[in-house]
């Protein structure tokens, strides 16, 4: 599809926390805007349309008929993302997906064929590739500095409320974090062959409906490296809500995240200040969500790549289930 000129449009479908990361960014920019606002609960896209501009859609059909849209943000439920993106894709709308891009594989991959099919652009907000303390961990990675990886270690924990919608049936709960975990032991570490996981259902809604509010999971890569993660969401004391931290560990050296962003580099190839053992670096700006959208705008004109693609979507959505089937059933789960 030839990339449109002038300002883009896009239908932003569902109003909750998402939505109001993404407007602001859109408000603030004069090559792109967020032009229509829907969402079944009355008054909530009237309220952002009156904070940030554009107009309030009547309907979903009336999204998917506006010629005048050039993609839509799906900000839904994890259950809806697969019937409003095919809808959207198939109406000739670019499409920004929330995580994980559907609820199976199937639908994974109708919707990347879809997409392909068209022309049209796919992009699943893993977030943390947009993170410019988790982009410079990947690049010293990569680099070959500190040599292969070993082991890598990533973690986070958040206090969510009680009845926080993802705890319910039919959502990814805490296996949310290894949509993020998986994909960052990918981009870190490499392909994954296994996954061993141990969930626990402690909040008052995850005991009622055998969700996870906390797992922890094993990862075999390929060439005999080993990764660990932990997504916990009953943390009481976190920090603006939550604590992040990783680390890799190479055959050279090792780089580590600290719960403050402030990335630790062991490196033979440089000498650290007096008395310290590693080296302390910056990353390139603060970790804030203002690039997604704007990212977005870029890949429907051409001038950059999705920083992550469908398949690399589908590949952690993998994880996510493997981790899931992992924990319920008390077994080690090997991916095909």
């Amino acid at each position: 599809m030839t990339a449109p000129a002038g300002e883009l449009r896009f239908a932003m479908v569902g109003c909750g926390g998402r939505a109001r990361v993404h407007a602001p960014v859109a408000a603030s920019r004069n090559d792109f805007g967020i032009a229509s606002w829907l969402d079944t609960v009355p008054g909530k896209a009237a309220e952002l349309a009156g904070q940030y501009g554009g107009g309030v859609a009547s309907s979903w059909e009336a999204v998917l008929t506006d010629d005048t849209l050039d993609g839509v943000v799906v900000a839904l439920p994890h259950d809806l993302h697969h019937e409003y993106g095919m809808a959207a894709l198939r109406a000739g709308k670019h499409v920004m997906m929330e995580i994980p891009i559907a609820a199976t594989p199937a639908e994974s991959r109708e919707m990347t064929a879809a997409a392909d099919k068209a022309g049209l652009v796919l992009l699943v907000l893993h977030s943390l590739r947009f993170w410019e303390s988790h982009r410079l961990v990947a690049r010293i990675v990569a680099s070959g500095e500190v040599g292969a990886p070993i082991f890598l270690r990533y973690h986070n924990e958040h206090t969510v409320p009680d009845d926080y919608f993802a705890l319910q049936p039919g959502h990814f709960a805490a296996e949310a974090g290894v949509l993020h975990h998986g994909d960052i032991v990918r981009w870190w570490g490499g392909e994954v062959s296994a996954v061993t996981a141990r969930g626990l259902s402690i909040g008052p809604t995850a005991r009622q409906h055998g969700t996870f509010d906390h797992i922890t999971v094993l990862y075999d890569i390929a060439g005999g490296a080993l990764a660990e993660t932990t997504c916990s969401w009953v943390t009481r004391t976190c920090p603006q809500n939550r604590f992040i931290r990783g680390s890799v560990t190479c055959t050279k050296g090792s780089v580590a995240l600290t719960y403050d962003d402030e990335i630790r580099l062991f490196s033979p190839d440089r000498k650290p200040e007096d008395g310290e053992r590693y080296t302390v670096l910056e990353p390139d700006g603060p970790n804030r969500p203002a690039g997604e959208i704007t990212h977005f705008a870029d890949c429907i004109r051409g001038s950059a790549t999705p920083v992550i693609s469908p398949q690399d979507a589908l590949h952690a959505l993998q994880l996510a289930l493997a981790a899931r089937e992992s924990a319920r059933e008390n077994r080690r789960v090997v991916l095909a």
